[in-house]
């Protein structure tokens, strides 16, 4: 079983390494195995658990297809931290900043794992994250 998961994670890996070379993007890995890139800086605090957030989201699959999303009228608040949202996000959250804008890519152990959301996410699959932090709270 350890060898077919290794085998399942090099596979993620491999994909996700193409996808940023095709779209030409200069991202990080961090330990977890979340890929990442801040390509807007904002300004102001850095997020810490527990903050209150004020976001704008698009998720979607490797081939493009949306899986959910705010829109002008819908802003996503949540508490960073505190497992209220997947695990890839809730760690690339308390890597930005303030008014920051970002791109994450959670391979499907950071994400929806291998049952998916039953809905619009399919089973192992590995998800585009971009975020769009629009207010921070530091008092909560």
């Amino acid at each position: 079983m350890i060898r077919v998961n290794k085998i399942m994670v090099d596979n993620d890996v491999e994909l996700i390494k193409a996808y940023i070379k095709r779209h030409d993007w200069r991202m990080k890995e961090t330990e977890s195995g979340l890929w990442y890139e801040i390509f807007k800086k904002g300004t102001g605090i850095k997020l810490k658990y527990g903050m209150k957030v004020a976001m704008k989201y698009k998720l979607e699959l490797l081939d493009g297809t949306t899986c959910n999303s705010s829109d002008s009228s819908k802003i996503k608040q949540i508490k960073v931290g505190l497992g209220k949202v997947v695990a890839g996000l809730d760690e690339g959250l308390l890597l930005m900043h303030n008014r920051d804008c970002a791109r994450f890519i959670l391979p499907p152990h950071l994400a929806y794992g291998l049952s998916g959301d039953n809905k619009s996410i399919p089973p192992h699959s590995i998800i585009v994250c971009k975020i769009d932090l629009i207010n921070v709270e530091a008092n909560n």
